[in-house]
């Protein structure tokens, strides 16, 4: 399974909307570091499997326990007056974000843990249900505006509940302005390679 927009993705954060436990726990399976060694033939041609082994997660957690964290956090918001329960609303939201372009292999693991303490602040750690950092899917593609070819880079899955003061709300999550602030991600691991680099905030 390839999750959708990830070569246009390369160029900052990229944005899924999941409407569903099964297409979210799908990707959490997708995701998941042990879940893939144990998949014989991938449906995405891109996995390169003898690299798997290099994909890490936030705190070593399991794709039963993510599910479970996802389960009942929702299960917590649906008790909550007032919750939006339309069976059209957006329960989770896949954030796809890839390595700065002059990040170092050896920066990689603090990049991945200041980008997880950035979602935690931004977020909330009940609603960041975890964190995938993906080294197995390198490949070669064609820029969509430019033609050329490129090769994508090492990247983070995040998957975030989006609860906003006590509701679950898709729409103003997935806003403009939203967007916006959550696009700081994009900036500030710019900022991070180059503290990683220099030394230097």
């Amino acid at each position: 399974m390839k999750l959708k927009g990830s070569d246009k993705a390369m160029a900052g954060v990229n944005f899924e909307k999941i409407k569903s436990a099964q297409h979210g726990k799908a990707l959490l399976k997708h995701c998941d570091k042990e879940k893939r060694l144990q998949t014989e033939n991938h449906s995405n041609q891109q996995i390169n499997k003898a690299l798997s082994g290099r994909n890490m997660q936030y705190n070593n957690s399991t794709y039963e326990s993510t599910c479970k964290r996802w389960d009942d956090r929702i299960a917590f918001l649906d008790t909550l007056e007032g919750q939006n329960k339309r069976k059209d609303r957006v329960i989770l939201f896949g954030l796809e974000i890839p390595c700065p372009k002059d990040l170092p292999a050896d920066k990689e693991v603090d990049w991945m843990k200041q980008v997880n303490e950035i979602l935690l602040s931004r977020f909330g750690k009940d609603n960041v249900m975890n964190l995938y950092f993906h080294r197995d899917e390198k490949h070669i593609y064609r820029d969509s505006e430019t033609g050329e070819k490129r090769e994508s880079r090492n990247h983070i899955h995040a998957f975030v509940v989006p609860e906003i003061d006590g509701k679950l709300n898709g729409k103003a999550f997935s806003s403009k302005k939203q967007k916006c602030t959550i696009n700081i991600i994009t900036p500030t691991v710019k900022k991070v390679s180059a503290r990683l680099n220099t030394g230097k905030r």
